[in-house]
């Protein structure tokens, strides 16, 4: 009864993504002829978008969508500087995004473009790029007596 039910299920899901017109961006066959992209679809955000260099809005699989994230797992800060060992948990802020890509393109072989920087990217990237064109600075936090208040207690 359970190998019914779930067949049901399977049957279902593959023929709402058939009638919808939804595919895997990445889809294509193995060898075999078998298609690989028979799970569930996801929409491609923004930061999948860059690192997986698909377009915004996209349909992906969910196995796609995991080897992009792992292959993401790297810095992707065009330094001239090095990289350090740990991978920052913060990721590059987006505004960052158009220099890395410039300076990765022109300066760096087989550069790709990602989401993740290293603790060392992280600390230095502000000063080591603030004199490119595209650069934009961050954004200062105002500090109003409300937050200093706060903050002392």
């Amino acid at each position: 009864m359970r190998k019914l039910v779930a067949a049901a299920i399977c049957l279902l899901s593959l023929s709402l993504s058939v009638t919808t017109g939804r595919r895997c961006i990445k889809e294509a066959r193995t060898r075999t002829g078998k298609k690989c992209c028979e799970q569930q679809l996801r929409r491609v955000d923004k930061a999948l978008s860059r690192a997986g260099d698909i377009p915004e809005g996209s349909w992906i699989c969910l196995s796609h969508r995991n080897l992009i994230l792992a292959e993401d797992k790297r810095c992707s800060c065009p330094s001239s500087w090095g990289h350090g060992k740990i991978l920052s948990k913060r990721p590059i802020p987006e505004r960052l995004y158009a220099v890395f890509d410039e300076v990765g393109r022109n300066s760096v072989t087989e550069y790709k473009s990602g989401t993740n920087w290293c603790n060392k990217c992280s600390i230095l990237a502000d000063k080591e790029f603030a004199s490119h064109p595209m650069f934009t600075p961050k954004k200062q936090k105002k500090v109003t007596s409300e937050n200093k208040v706060k903050h002392t207690k």
